[in-house]
């Protein structure tokens, strides 16, 4: 086969093959492009996630918190409320030996009359 001389090995003009060259040239700088865009995407989304989860995280330990706190005021506000009911009870309990002591002296007297 017969080559001009200013065709290459493919038989391409030296124009038409400097075309095809820049063509080529212009889809690897495309194709690097989105290579490091998409990168740069997932990045940006892995950092997103990153703050979504760190959200999360100080969500779920201001409910924990809440429910510490309440929990605790409810054990205290338990013990405040036990410890008016013993002394409740032993309030009771000294009022009913006082109104036994009260009744038994109230018979001595009615037994020296």
């Amino acid at each position: 086969m017969y080559k001009a001389w200013n065709e290459d090995k493919y038989g391409l003009p030296e124009e038409e093959r400097e075309a095809w060259e820049e063509r080529y040239e212009k889809l690897e700088k495309y194709i690097e492009q989105y290579e490091e865009t998409y990168d740069l995407l997932r990045d940006e989304e892995a950092a997103l996630q990153e703050l979504i989860n760190q959200r999360l995280d100080a969500e779920l330990e201001k409910v924990q918190y809440e429910v510490e706190l309440k929990l605790n005021v409810s054990d205290d506000s338990l013990a405040v409320i036990e410890f008016q009911l013993n002394m409740l009870g032993d309030n009771a309990y000294r009022a009913a030996e006082a109104i036994e002591y009260q009744t038994e002296q109230a018979e001595i007297l009615y037994d020296k009359m």
